[in-house]
């Protein structure tokens, strides 16, 4: 039931992302918090599958300008995926650079990698890497696809680094809020 709602969900993703009937509600969100709760949410398939995730920290708040769902659709594909295609007692790091006005956050895995032939292909609409290594592992080819139009939209840019057997590197830049947009609405002044 799950996995077919998902599926709707990606389908109902991709038909917005094609019409240009996509919106994106920009708000200051905590990337910190959102980090952590979505970590938290995926520590049961972690555990099941004996992947370590870092702990992940900061020594002071990063508020990204971002829609707040898509952020978090972002990080569970990331993270999920992270787990998903690790080895057992595999390990998933998380980080973060703030770059001028944009953070780069990294989400780096010691799993089955991506075999340079088909890194071209990775975020294509029902693109999934073919190898005996992970015939078994269930998906769609969509995430990847969506996740890459999400972080675009929001002003960001997405890449990736891999090695078949080795593991894969994802980078993504969010914009950072600026203090005009960490007002509340209600609270600014006016234009003149």
């Amino acid at each position: 039931t799950i996995r077919l709602r998902n599926l709707v969900n990606e389908l109902l993703d991709i038909a917005r992302l094609e019409s240009g009937s996509t919106r994106f509600d920009l708000e200051p969100v905590d990337l910190l918090k959102e980090v952590v709760d979505m970590i938290e949410v995926q520590k049961t398939p972690a555990a099941e599958k004996g992947v370590g995730i870092e702990n992940y920290a900061s020594d002071k708040p990063i508020t990204v300008y971002v829609d707040k769902t898509k952020l978090e659709i972002i990080l569970t594909n990331f993270i999920s995926n992270g787990i998903k295609y690790n080895r057992p007692s595999g390990r998933l790091v998380i980080r973060h650079e703030i770059k001028g006005d944009k953070v780069e956050v990294t989400i780096q895995d010691t799993g089955l990698g991506i075999p340079a032939e088909q890194q071209a292909s990775m975020f294509q609409k029902f693109f999934r890497v073919e190898g005996s290594d992970r015939s078994k592992i269930p998906g769609t080819g969509l995430g990847m696809f969506i996740t890459k139009q999400f972080v675009e939209g929001m002003g960001g840019k997405l890449w990736f680094e891999s090695e078949h057997g080795k593991g894969t590197a994802f980078h993504f830049t969010l914009p950072l809020a600026t203090n005009q947009q960490m007002v509340p609405p209600d609270k600014k002044l006016p234009v003149n």
